[in-house]
C-alpha cells in the first residue's frame, strides 16, 4: 500500500545529509537534537530543535517536502543550508512552529506565519518581510541583524513584539521612532550600524517599556532621551 512505498524513502533520507541541490519531490526529515543558540541577552542557550542540516535549494524552493521526525516540532532550525526563502512546505507540514532559526541561509525574503513567537534570521540578504495573517499577534522576538532591509514596512504592526534586533542593516537609514509606537511591550531595540544620522519621533509616541536601546556606530551627534518617554 501507500505506507510500504514511503517507508524506504524516508529511511534513506533520514540517514543521509543532503549535500547537493535537491530534486523535485525530495523528502527531507529533520533530526531531533540539542541545538545551541543565544537568548535575547546573547547568553548561550540550548534547546531541543528539529534540525535540518545541509539543505540546498535553488530558486524553486517548492521542490522539496519537509517532514518532522518527532511529534514535538515547535522549534525548527536549519544549519549549513542555503535557499532564497523558507520552503512553503515547511509551514504547511509544520503547522505549529513557534521558533524558527534560519541564520546565514542566504535568505532574500522572510515570511512570518501566525504562530511564530521567535525568529532568528540574521546574516542573510533579506530585503523584505511578509506577515501571514495574524502573525503580528504572536511574534515576541525578531532577529534581523546583518541583512539588506531598506525600510520598516510590515515591521511596525507587531503589538506583541518584545525584542527587535536590526543591527548591521546599513541601508535602513534614518528611523522615525513613532513607527515603533504600537509595540507596547518592546523592551529591547537594537539599531546599531544602520546608517542613521538623525533621530525623530514624529508621532510623539512613548516607548514605555524600552530598557535597552543600541544606537552605536551610527552618525548621530545628539540623542535626547526624552524622545522615547
Amino acid at each position: 500500500g501507500v505506507l510500504h512505498r514511503w517507508v524506504p524513502l524516508v529511511l534513506l533520507v533520514f540517514g543521509a545529509k543532503l549535500s547537493l541541490e535537491m530534486a523535485r519531490g525530495e523528502i527531507v526529515i529533520c533530526n531531533y537534537e540539542k541545538f545551541h543558540l543565544f537568548d535575547s541577552m546573547y547568553r548561550p542557550r540550548t534547546d531541543n530543535f528539529c534540525v535540518f542540516n545541509d539543505v540546498y535549494l535553488g530558486s524553486d524552493v517548492k521542490g522539496a517536502d519537509f517532514l518532522a521526525s518527532s511529534l514535538d516540532y515547535r522549534r525548527v532550525a536549519f544549519a549549513n543550508s542555503k535557499f532564497p526563502q523558507v520552503p512553503p512546505s515547511l509551514f504547511k507540514n509544520f503547522d505549529d512552529i513557534r521558533e524558527l532559526y534560519v541564520r546565514r541561509c542566504s535568505l532574500e525574503s522572510l515570511k512570518i506565519t501566525r504562530l511564530l513567537e521567535k525568529v532568528y534570521a540574521g546574516g542573510n540578504r533579506i530585503a523584505s518581510v511578509q506577515l501571514d495573517g495574524n502573525a503580528s499577534n504572536s511574534l515576541r522576538e525578531l532577529y534581523l541583524d546583518g541583512n539588506r532591509l531598506q525600510g520598516l514596512a510590515n515591521l511596525t504592526n507587531l503589538p506583541a513584539l518584545e525584542v527587535l534586533v536590526l543591527e548591521n542593516n546599513p541601508l535602513l537609514g534614518n528611523v522615525d521612532f513613532g513607527q515603533f509606537g504600537r509595540m507596547e511591550r518592546l523592551w529591547k531595540l537594537d539599531l546599531e550600524r544602520i546608517g542613521m544620522s538623525r533621530i525623530s519621533n514624529g508621532l510623539k509616541r512613548p516607548l514605555a517599556e524600552l530598557r535597552r536601546l543600541d544606537l552605536s556606530n551610527n552618525a548621530l551627534t545628539y540623542v535626547h532621551v526624552r524622545m522615547f518617554r
